[in-house]
Parts: structure tokens; C-alpha cells; sequence
């Protein structure tokens, strides 16, 4: 399916390709609100991002669960064991993925990449201890050495490996401390799997829940950035040269009832940055198949000590609000945001969790007005099972250059997902295809963009 992508007989004719295959799988192939971040429809189909608490903050929280294994004789040999030995989780997941991008500057990045994880986790010892682990790996496909630069693979169109993660936990009643490399997911510090393999980190996290409170955090030191395989200190990976700083974060979310939850975080590097963020939601259904959800959100983002990030202070804000409505395996979203005329936003450690984070652009530029309409739609009402899509369109305003104030061009992009999960139990559950298109105009320039993406995730135990 991929291949006929990878012709070389042009840019256009591989970027339509990469829609010709979309229409198949829409032609050949489950539903609740939808939502735009690509903080969370990165490495979730729009009917499991539904599913969530609507902000993007509870993804801090959460603890994520594998699936069963396929293998249920393996499993039962470890049926007599200790729960350590018994409760082992090692889940192989393969992905593949080829990326096709024509830049505002007339610039093309261009490869193929295939590899994946293979991920370890014990059951708890003594319902305290849980050690894990997991190995990453990208490696080429297809990789024009003239056209680096889609972060599938290292600098120079390299494949590489690493142990991206190596931790233990501790757990006490609903409360887990956690050591050493390991996935973290607040706002700003997270894993923003968009590519090949995901942004890991290396610290100490504790997340637990009290009654309708939950908290998360942490110190941070160093982070593995997704296409590379090798710790730096955050202060580095903010852009620091020789930065040696590590990252603090702390937060907290509380869900009071009737529909509602509301929830902050701050992070702070010293001498570089803090980032508070805060965001509220309230969700409502409105009959059996109408569901209501209205989120506004709120970074504040300022330097701190010896502004060794930009050489000197800066200061920004961005607001957001947004509006869905899912009916019947439907869903139409609205949103809206303002970003301060300080700074354009910094995003250093992860994906952006605004409401307009999309493909191409994530609307924060200094000064910018921006507002988007998104359709959603489970196609599993329509008998075609595992089969679902989403559109957006957003456009930015008023933008400035912060460093001298005058105006830089308005922007609009399109976007288009279309994703296939094989829904039937069995050996193919874990399959999934998703093809994405973005489109970026700006001034007089267009951005363009094509993602062919096959994931088969294969728990072993």
C-alpha cells in the first residue's frame, strides 16, 4: 500500500498517492466528541481520544494499560508464579511510516522509516515494586540523503536504537513514585509520539489520586528527544548550549462532579523558562446519543533568572476556548485562541496542547487571533467498523515579529486523518492504518504534507 508513494515521478505525484490510498481505505472499511490537539490525536484514533477526560491535562494522570496477550498458552505457563513473574507484560509494537513535506521556503524532507518498540513490564512485587523497560528503534527504508529533516530518522537520514525507557515504581494504596527513564505526559513535558518513536525523559515522578484530587509531580533531568538516542539536560534540550538545568513540575486536577473538572501545572527551569498552564471543561449529555463539551485553557509562559534561553527576558500569554458537539457517531468542534504580543509560544519539551495544534502550524505565534472548525466521524454506525476520519480548518491573524513588531503573514491550513483499526478480535487486533494530509498557506507561500502510518501493536505476554 505504501509503496506506490515512493515512485519517484515527482513530489505532486507521490503527495496525491498519499490521498489516493486514503480514499481506499475509506472506501474499503467507533463515536463521542472529537477533538483537535494533535497533543492527543498523535497516538490515538478519534474515537479513543474521545474516550478521554476532555483536557489534555488528564493525560498526566493516567496510567495506561496494555492489552491481552495473544498468546494465552505462554501466558499460562507463568500462572503459578509469584504475581512479579505472573503479571509480566511484553508488548512488541511495530510501526512504519513514510513522510512526504514540501516547506514554505520550496525545501523537501522526505523518508521511509520502519521499526518500533518492544516493551517490558513486571507484575508488582510484594503490591509494591514494578520494574520496565523498552527498547526503540528507527531504522531506513527509503532516505534521500538531500531530503533529512522529517525527524523519522537521527540527522543525516540515520537509523538508530536506544533504551528509552528504565524504570521502577513504587506503588502505595493509588499513589506511584516513579524512577529513572520513563514516558511523562503533563501539557508541555510530554511524549509527543508524531513520529517514529516518542520524547522519553529521565527523573523522578509521583502521581496519585485523593478522593476527586488528582496530583502529579516531578524533577526531571535529562531528555531524549524522538528521533535521537541520547540524554541531553533539559536546559540543553530547551536550546540552551551546555545548559546542564533540570525541570520541575507540579499539578493538580480535580473532577468535583456534574460533569465538571478543572485542573494546573507549572513547569519551571531555572534560568530559562516557566510554563504555568491551567484548563477547565465541563462535559454534558444531552440525551442518548448528544454529548456537549466546553473547555477553555490558559498558558502563561515567562523567562526566569539569567534568560539564557533568548539572551533576554520574555513574556507571553495564550487563551483558548472551545466548543463540541457529538451526535450520533458525529462530532463538530469550534475553537478559539489569542496569544500575547511578548513572545511566539516555546514548546521545547513536547507537543503544543493548544486547541489549533495541527499539522503544519500550532497557531500561537506573537500577537495571533486564531479560530478553527473541525468534523469528525465513526463510520462504524455506518457498518464499517474500526474505520473513522476527522477535517479541520483553522486560520491565524495579526501576528507579529516579537522582536520588532511588525506584521508577518496570516495563515490557514486544512487537514485530513483518516484512520482504519482492525476492530474483530484475534492475531490482526492491534492493526492500524492512518493516513494524514495537511496544507499550510501562508502569504504567498503553501506548505504541504502527506503521512502514511502502519502500526500493529503484538502483546506477546
Amino acid at each position: 500500500m505504501i509503496a506506490p508513494a515512493l515512485t519517484r515521478r515527482g513530489a505532486w505525484r507521490r503527495w496525491l498517492a498519499g490521498l489516493w490510498l486514503g480514499a481506499c481505505l475509506a472506501a474499503a472499511g467507533g463515536t463521542r466528541t472529537g477533538w483537535a490537539q494533535e497533543a492527543i490525536l498523535h497516538d490515538r484514533t478519534f474515537p479513543e481520544a474521545a474516550e478521554l477526560a476532555p483536557g489534555v491535562l488528564a493525560r498526566a494522570f493516567e496510567e495506561r494499560l496494555e492489552k491481552k496477550t495473544l498468546f494465552p498458552e505462554l501466558k499460562g505457563l507463568l500462572e503459578t508464579q509469584t504475581p512479579f513473574l505472573r503479571d509480566t507484560e511484553l508488548l512488541a509494537h511495530f510501526r512504519t511510516y513514510f513522510l512526504d513535506k514540501h516547506d514554505l521556503n520550496g525545501s523537501e524532507n522526505e523518508a521511509w522509516a520502519a521499526g518500533g518498540w518492544l516493551r517490558y513490564r513486571s507484575g508488582w512485587l510484594l503490591d509494591t515494586l514494578r520494574i520496565g523497560a523498552t527498547v526503540y528503534t528507527s531504522q531506513p527504508v527509503y532516505a534521500p540523503a538531500d531530503k533529512d529533516g522529517t525527524q523519522l530518522l537521527a540527522t543525516g537520514q540515520e537509523g538508530y536504537t536506544v533504551l528509552g525507557e528504565a524504570y521502577a515504581t513504587l506503588r502505595y494504596g493509588e499513589h506511584r513514585l516513579t524512577g529513572y527513564r520513563q514516558l511523562v505526559d503533563t501539557p508541555y513535558v510530554n511524549a509527543d509520539d508524531s513520529r517514529m518513536t516518542p520524547n522519553t525523559f529521565e527523573g523522578a515522578t509521583l502521581l496519585g489520586r485523593v478522593s476527586w484530587l488528582q496530583y502529579g509531580l516531578g524533577y526531571l533531568t535529562e531528555m531524549k528527544k524522538k528521533n535521537t538516542e541520547t540524554f541531553v539536560p533539559m536546559g540543553q534540550a530547551a536550546g540552551v548550549s551546555g545548559g546542564d538545568q533540570g525541570l520541575a513540575f507540579a499539578g493538580i486536577r480535580i473532577e468535583p462532579g456534574g460533569g465538571f473538572s478543572i485542573g494546573a501545572i507549572n513547569h519551571y527551569v531555572n534560568d530559562v523558562i516557566n510554563i504555568a498552564y491551567a484548563e477547565a471543561d465541563y462535559v454534558r449529555r444531552l440525551g442518548p446519543d448528544l454529548k456537549l463539551t466546553v473547555g477553555a485553557q490558559f498558558t502563561d509562559q515567562q523567562s526566569v533568572g539569567d534568560d539564557l534561553l533568548t539572551g533576554s527576558s520574555f513574556h507571553t500569554q495564550v487563551g483558548g476556548v472551545r466548543v463540541a458537539l457529538g451526535y450520533a457517531g458525529a462530532a463538530l468542534t469550534a475553537a478559539f485562541s489569542v496569544t500575547g504580543s511578548g513572545a511566539n509560544i516555546q514548546k521545547p519539551f513536547g507537543s503544543y496542547p493548544g486547541y489549533l495544534s495541527l499539522l503544519e502550524s500550532d497557531f500561537d505565534r506573537a500577537g495571533e487571533t486564531a479560530w478553527l472548525v473541525g468534523l469528525a466521524y465513526d463510520f462504524g454506525r455506518l457498518g464499517l467498523r474500526g474505520l473513522s476520519g476527522f477535517f479541520n480548518f483553522a486560520q491565524g491573524t495579526g501576528a507579529r515579529n516579537p522582536s520588532n513588531g511588525q506584521p508577518v503573514a496570516n495563515e490557514r491550513e486544512y487537514d485530513l486523518t483518516i484512520d482504519y483499526r482492525v476492530a474483530r478480535k484475534g492475531w490482526l487486533e492491534g492493526l492500524w492504518f492512518r493516513v494524514r494530509g495537511g496544507i499550510l498557506e501562508q502569504g504567498g507561500s503553501t506548505q504541504k504534507e502527506i503521512r502514511l502510518i502502519l502500526n500493529y501493536a503484538f502483546p506477546v505476554l
